[in-house]
């Protein structure tokens, strides 16, 4: 048997042997809850193996290295954002803090480990500030604490479930840590008490603006936050975190635009997206988005609409019936941040460019606020049978994870076996063996690392041109290797338009370090010119 299988079936063993031991111990309990508990480490199990098998299929995909190249390029001595003649151009069209956010991933000393070092990170920041949100005051009462992971766990059976939460938990994209951030901003305000209400304020601000400058479609957070203040705290709450909001906001604009310069700053994070055309007719383009949004709405929303019919909130009849029930459901207040942010993901998804992952701004609040909300009407119902009705739910959706999940982890073996087979491995060795001769478009972290040199990324030079500032012959020239002798393409790479800047590269050839690549070296009549 392969060792990784053998490894992973015999986790499988001692988690179901841990979940029958925990039945029998709590034989006090009632069944249902007894086999909640019990299955409680089997769905941590595959919820690991989940993640370590998503985490390892990182690699094969160029986009999560090339995302990672602006860390890179820092430590490299090179800048953030250049002009628009000027420069590598890579696709560094996001807010500066989510080149910072990877900076540790920078410690690694091949783009393998790199990418995987940075995609945990991204899981890091997708998953704890939740996994925070259902423990916080439940991890005291062994029982509420059961249904807390158990809850986490259907938000991470969502995050499998929905493309847009995938894509956003396991890749390299400003996605995860302005997702995080602002769950981090929920979450002080979710926990705050009297005592410290100003110092929860004053964080859960910093934490709000943090995201913003993170990634910029995030702006309607502080927006969400502080009208949820309005409505629960009242206008005195209210105009301290405005304030906060105002003087951090500030601050970090400052620093950004002194650190990296309004024109080159500004040109990148602004200018460039802002120019992004539509994919087709604005109305067809919207609507299209807008119904692909629906779709990841369903479940989570199915739920938040069930639970909220039970608990009869169409009894409420005045101001203070909805600040008393936004204040005993503090999951009202992921509800709303997901409301705020759906006009932008609907609009980012219609845009040319917009992938899945723009639905992950408005999905990530609301499966949380479904989990959330799942939980309430477990450890905090009005009635035993609603108290009763949302366990036998809590147990079903375990029970799909079980069955939908547990197959996905098949490849897991194949990951391991061929880890060091991806295009950014292969590329790092074959520009470390022969520095300067090989341009790699799609590989640029490959060629930072082993030859210490930056050079232009496929995707950013396509961004530019769709912006209407397509790069010159003499600006994409100075950013190629000086004594190039190949241009090489994984089988992976979406396109070859990089050829068009240099015409003279039109004899395909095969090179048995590249095997399966598509490598091409100059006309031998245009080279003898």
């Amino acid at each position: 048997m392969n060792l990784v299988i053998f490894i992973l079936t015999s986790f499988i063993v001692i988690s179901i042997a841990f979940g029958l031991w925990i039945f029998k111990r709590l034989s006090n309990w009632k069944l249902l809850d007894r086999c909640v508990a019990a299955f409680t480490p089997i769905l941590f199990t595959i919820l690991g193996g989940l993640i370590l098998n998503s985490i390892l299929s990182q690699p094969f995909w160029d986009w999560n290295a090339s995302r990672l190249t602006p860390s890179f390029a820092i430590i490299h001595g090179y800048k953030l954002y250049y002009e628009a003649d000027n420069g590598p151009v890579l696709s560094t069209v996001y807010n500066p803090l989510t080149a910072f956010a990877y900076l540790p991933a920078t410690l690694a000393n091949s783009p393998t480990w790199a990418v995987i070092s940075a995609v945990f990170i991204s899981s890091c920041f997708f998953f704890l500030p939740i996994l925070w949100l259902h423990l916080g005051e439940n991890i005291k009462n062994p029982k509420s604490l059961v249904y807390s992971l158990c809850c986490f766990i259907i938000f991470c059976f969502f995050t499998f479930a929905l493309p847009s939460l995938s894509y956003s938990a396991f890749t390299v994209h400003a996605d995860a840590p302005a997702l995080g951030l602002s769950a981090a901003a929920c979450a002080v305000l979710y926990y705050r008490q009297p005592k410290n209400s100003n110092v929860s304020l004053l964080l859960s601000s910093l934490l709000a603006v943090l995201a913003v400058g993170t990634k910029q479609t995030v702006v309607p957070l502080p927006f969400a936050l502080a009208t949820y203040i309005l409505l629960v705290d009242g206008r005195h709450n209210f105009k301290l975190y405005v304030i906060y909001l105002g003087v951090f906001g500030a601050l970090l604009a400052t620093i950004f635009l002194v650190i990296f310069q309004p024109e080159p700053l500004l040109f990148n994070i602004i200018t460039i997206p802002k120019k992004y055309p539509w994919k087709e007719n604005i109305i067809v383009a919207i609507s299209r988005s807008g119904f692909g949004l629906i779709k990841e709405w369903i479940l989570p929303g199915a739920i938040i609409l069930f639970l909220t019919y039970k608990q009869k909130i169409f009894q409420i009849n005045n101001f203070s019936d909805i600040k008393r029930y936004l204040s005993d459901n503090r999951w009202s207040m992921l509800l709303m941040v997901s409301l705020y942010m759906m006009p932008l993901s609907v609009l980012n998804r219609a845009k040319l460019g917009g992938d899945v992952n723009a639905y992950s701004l408005t999905t990530y609040f609301l499966c949380a606020a479904s989990s959330l909300m799942l939980l309430k009407s477990v450890v905090g119902a009005d009635t035993k049978k609603l108290q009763q009705f949302s366990k036998l739910l809590v147990a079903a959706l375990c029970t799909a994870f079980i069955f939908t999940k547990s197959f996905s982890i098949k490849n897991l073996d194949y990951q391991f076996s061929n880890l060091l087979n991806n295009p950014q491995e292969v590329a790092y060795n074959y520009s470390k063996k022969h520095p300067g001769e090989g341009y790699f478009p799609w590989n640029p972290l490959s060629t930072l690392m082993a030859e210490g040199k930056l050079y232009h990324f496929a995707f950013g030079l396509l961004d530019r041109e769709r912006a209407g500032f397509k790069v010159n012959e003499e600006h994409f020239r100075r950013y190629i290797p000086a004594q190039i002798k190949l241009i090489a393409f994984p089988k992976t790479a979406q396109d070859k338009d990089t050829l068009k800047y240099v015409p003279e590269f039109s004899q395909q050839i095969i090179v048995d370090e590249l095997h399966g690549w598509n490598v091409y070296t100059r006309e031998r009549s245009l080279a003898n010119k």
